[in-house]
């Protein structure tokens, strides 16, 4: 094997080692909150359900301000640092300006969580029985969140150095302590204050794991003066990237939080509920940029023409494989939600199918947004992803007032097509050099065959007699699963693509984390 050839295998080794660990860590953690949500349900009731739901939305956003301040911009800088002739050195001492950047940005933020804690039951109506609890929820999980972020900068170290499967390890660690915590508390009568104590004590492990895994790629840590960063180079930085997360942000975590104060609390949990199996299975798609951008931005600077290659491949993929995915998640939700918590939480067929296609096309915008981001290019997409944040907060409020829960996840399904979904891959094929025509080509047959196949999914799962129960809905969902594999196997991806796969598999299989650990 060539010297040329080794590199790119340990780059595809770590990265398809960090997506099965994610899917193996989705799968146990999809697992205990299968059998831990019912209960939850039960024991909350809908309404502090609902709240505590739209409590994560606010963390998301009090998460975002903290960035704003200055972290925003780290992984481009750790990302530089690594590539640099100084390596690991250079690694360290960008850590530790980054963990410095952390610290104090949470120390601002620490008086406006706590004004949050104080105005949470003005913003959501919970009844008077629930404003102390919602009050106390609010200020533990958004004081430990900050007290919890600078660790965050230890995460980005382990994905900039392509560990991500330390990463996911970690969250998995973190999700199961959750969960079993957040039981043990609500029975105990604790309500969405245990379930805010139980968040902060997984969070507080996931960070110690964190610290501790990226020890090694950061030698002499303490003794490793922080690196020289200008303010004004941050913030040439930092300003574009945070005003792009936020149009992210209102896209991801507003919906629940519109519900909320459009419909009530109590309407957030159907349709949390009935997105769950959806989101869930989103997820594995947003990983494919998540995984893949360090690699990716390692290879732009070493080989651009393998570079554009694997951007085409991907993004077809992704789209293509997205739509069948999504579709076949969406053809069982119906079933799943009434086995799982009961036919009164589910919230509509449309609601399903809006969710299922904005997932699918969400999917491929980020993978080019993780593209765009890492390389220091968000002020380029600012335009775009803020009228599309726009479009869809106001979609969402408007067609909430006629249609119910289905028009928020409209909303973000046509603010997507009207303008990341199309901007983004033409952005980069601008920026990066790439082969316009052929990302065009590949995507579009991507969408057809992923189009055809979606609609094979759907058409068959229709035919299925009556309602399905648990044994039923299991092996029509695994023969089904396995029929789409094969049919994105053959149909959607190319036949180069299939060999690229087929190659890097062999060599998986011949050396399963021995490239990944070089």
């Amino acid at each position: 094997m060539s010297a040329a050839a080794q590199p790119d295998l340990r780059r595809a080794h770590r990265s398809v080692a960090t997506w099965l660990t994610g899917v193996g860590a989705m799968a146990v953690v999809s697992l205990a909150g299968f059998f831990a949500t019912p209960f939850l349900v039960r024991w909350l009731g809908d309404t502090p359900w609902g709240a505590w739901t739209v409590i994560g939305e606010w963390l998301g956003y009090l998460g975002l301000s903290q960035l704003a301040l200055g972290p925003g911009a780290l992984t481009i800088f750790l990302l530089r640092a690594h590539t640099s002739e100084e390596g690991a050195r250079a690694l360290s001492a960008m850590a530790r300006r980054g963990l410095r950047l952390y610290a104090w940005a949470a120390l601002a933020l620490m008086p406006a969580a706590v004004g949050l804690a104080w105005w949470a039951p003005h913003l959501l109506e919970v009844g008077a029985g629930l404003e102390n609890a919602l009050r106390w929820a609010v200020a533990i999980a958004g004081v430990g969140s900050l007290a919890l972020t600078p660790p965050l900068l230890f995460r980005s170290v382990l994905e900039t150095v392509q560990r991500g499967y330390l990463v996911r390890a970690a969250l998995l660690i973190q999700s199961l302590l959750i969960t079993g915590l957040s039981l043990w508390w609500v029975w105990a009568g604790w309500g969405m204050v245990g379930m805010a104590a139980a968040s902060i004590a997984g969070m507080a492990v996931g960070a110690l794991l964190w610290r501790i895994w990226a020890g090694r790629f950061l030698p002499q840590w303490r003794a490793t003066p922080p690196a020289s960063l200008p303010a004004g180079e941050i913030w040439n930085f930092n300003w574009p990237l945070v005003i792009a997360m936020a149009g992210n942000q209102i896209n991801q975590l507003t919906d629940n939080t519109v519900v909320g104060i459009m419909l009530g609390p109590a309407a957030v949990t159907g349709f949390a509920l009935t997105q769950a199996l959806p989101l869930l299975a989103g997820a594995r798609l947003t990983d494919i940029g998540s995984v893949s951008w360090a690699a990716l931005g390692e290879l732009r600077h070493r080989d651009h023409s393998a570079f554009n290659a694997r951007i085409i491949e991907l993004a077809a993929a992704v789209l293509g494989v997205g739509l069948v995915l999504m579709a076949l998640v969406g053809s069982f939700t119906p079933d799943f939600v009434r086995l799982w918590v009961g036919g009164e939480h589910f919230d509509g067929l449309a609601l399903t199918w809006a969710t299922a296609a904005a997932l699918a096309v969400y999917g491929f915008v980020c993978f080019f947004t993780w593209l765009l981001d890492t390389q220091g290019d968000a002020r380029r997409r600012l335009g775009s992803s803020t009228a599309g944040a726009v479009i869809n907060l106001g979609l969402s409020i408007w067609w909430a007032r006629h249609w119910g829960v289905a028009g928020v996840a409209c909303g973000t399904l046509v603010a997507y097509l009207l303008t990341d979904a199309w901007y983004l891959p033409r952005l980069a094929v601008r920026l990066y050099g790439l082969n316009g025509s052929a990302l065009a080509r590949a995507c579009c047959a991507a969408l057809v065959r992923g189009g055809v196949g979606a609609a094979l999914v759907a058409l068959a799962v229709h035919m299925l007699p009556g309602k399905l129960g648990w044994t039923g809905l299991i092996v029509n969902l695994a023969w089904l699963g396995a029929a789409a594999a094969v049919y994105c196997w053959f149909a959607v991806l190319r036949a180069a693509d299939r060999a690229a796969w087929q190659a890097r598999w062999r060599e998986l299989r011949r050396r399963p984390l021995a490239g990944s650990a070089a």
